[in-house]
């Protein structure tokens, strides 16, 4: 597996911020807690220009690698370091499409800890998540919509680093999406996208683990 090497100054900041140990060059461990949302149900519902809209469900694959109709969900783990640093990069859905794709990320939504009972919009929507296509011809992105969570179901509550919740956690939550792709990034020729994405998630005190031997992402 390659290595990336750290200047000195960014390599300082990585190990107090992660809590890492090890060499110069790349540190050896940096432990860390991982809190994990379990996908209950979902679907996504998207229309290009005048097409017909289309209803997929969506299943559980971290790498969104599956076949040529194939809508995934993924990055549902949120990294918790001895600083109470969160690194939370999804969820992120991913739908195959003929020649090309569709994605959904929702790359500030991996905490939901801190939730209470009711619905929460993410504003501004553009720092949540945004949309993207990509067809044959063009790439095209939206970041303004609704873009909200509603949780069904909240005891217990957050807990310091390592457990990360107390006993007693639990979260039952739909992120709710309603956003258009209308804005060109590249090519020509791009009909919006409407999309409309209902993901339900759930989170118990079994979901957060720690691991006192976690690689270093520099590795």
């Amino acid at each position: 597996m390659g290595r990336t090497v750290i200047a000195g100054s960014t390599l300082a900041i990585l190990v107090s911020i992660l809590g890492c140990s090890g060499n110069e060059s790349c540190p050896a461990v940096c432990e860390r807690s991982t809190l994990t949302s379990r996908l209950v149900s979902g679907q996504v519902t998207f229309a290009t220009g005048d097409e017909s809209p289309q209803t997929r469900t969506l299943v559980y694959d971290e790498f969104g690698s599956g076949g040529p109709d194939a809508c995934s969900v993924g990055y549902l783990r949120a990294e918790v370091f001895r600083s109470e640093f969160v690194n939370a990069v999804g969820p992120s859905v991913h739908c195959n499409l003929d020649a090309g794709y569709l994605s959904v990320n929702l790359h500030a939504v991996g905490d939901p800890r801190s939730l209470a009972v009711g619905r929460h919009a993410l504003a501004p929507a553009r720092e949540r998540g945004f949309v993207e296509v990509r067809r044959s011809t063009c790439l095209s992105r939206g970041a303004d919509g609704l873009f909200a969570v509603d949780v069904a179901n909240a005891t217990g509550e957050a807990a310091p680093y390592p457990m990360l919740v107390t006993g007693d956690y639990a979260r039952d939550f739909t992120m709710h999406v309603e956003a258009v792709a209308d804005t060109i990034v590249a090519g020509t020729a791009c009909a919006p996208t409407s999309v409309v994405l209902d993901l339900s998630l759930t989170q118990t005190a079994s979901d957060a683990v720690f691991d006192a031997m976690a690689r270093c992402p520099c590795e």
